[in-house]
């Protein structure tokens, strides 16, 4: 069932958020599942083998959905069992696809090495209401540039897996959220053929988009990239370190 000429309330909805990590992802799978018509799951593909996938794909993209209703789930594509099937699943479901994307590389690599510090020192990978930010940390220039690596490999993955989809697409780019998250809401639920209602998130940012407040050696780490593959990650740091250098 494609769903780009369905009005709202007249049919169900599907929908797959796919996204590379750190994009603002559980944020707004939070918004979407205090929503009462939306039936919204976070990555419940993770460590499952090819048979409970199928199964939960099946339960997904192909079981029954009353009209009106949104069903859901996001995923990175490193979680899925087998692409190649999973791609048929999405063409033949006509299910909309939420894609998510962080353009600033520098920050996205930041946000992944704190998400593991989270995680180690509280067991999530995402922040709470009543949880605080954590101090500020050095990076040791070999972590950065895995992550850098690391992400920029995760992103060509997802835009060579939707080169060609024919699937209805909703982009959500993380600056969005930041400079108007309720405007993402509203227009991710018209999006899904809902009228748009005001939602809230349980998941709050972790990691400042002032790399002087999370990273404590960000100066070093601009020299040390300086010259090398990932030097235009840090243009816009340079400019705030060094406003009299052009082109710095």
């Amino acid at each position: 069932m494609n769903t780009t000429s369905a009005q709202p309330g007249t049919v169900g909805t599907r929908f797959v958020l796919l996204f590379p990590g750190r994009t603002g992802s559980s944020w707004l799978i939070s918004a979407l599942a205090s929503h009462p018509e939306i039936e919204a799951e976070g990555e419940i593909l993770v460590r499952q083998d090819a048979r409970e996938q199928d199964r939960i794909l099946d339960q997904q993209l192909a079981a029954p959905l009353a009209p009106g209703m949104v069903r859901g789930f996001k995923t990175k594509l490193k979680d899925v069992v087998d692409p190649v099937g999973f791609r048929a699943r999405l063409e033949e479901s006509g299910a909309t696809i939420i894609e998510m994307r962080r353009c600033d590389q520098l920050r996205l690599a930041v946000s992944r090495l704190n998400a593991r510090r989270l995680r180690e020192q509280t067991g999530q990978w995402n922040r709470k209401a009543d949880t605080r930010r954590l101090t500020a940390f050095a990076i040791e220039p070999a972590d950065l540039e895995e992550s850098l690596a690391y992400c920029a490999s995760v992103v060509e993955e997802l835009d060579a897996f939707m080169d060609g989809l024919p699937n209805p697409r909703l982009c959500v780019e993380y600056a969005e959220i930041l400079d108007d998250g309720n405007g993402v809401l509203e227009r991710v639920q018209s999006g899904l053929h809902l009228v748009p209602r005001t939602l809230e998130s349980q998941v709050m940012k972790n990691t400042s988009e002032d790399l002087s407040e999370v990273v404590t050696n960000i100066e070093q780490l601009a020299d040390h990239f300086r010259g090398g593959r990932w030097e235009r990650c840090f243009e816009s740091i340079n400019r705030e370190i060094r406003p009299d250098r052009p082109g710095g």
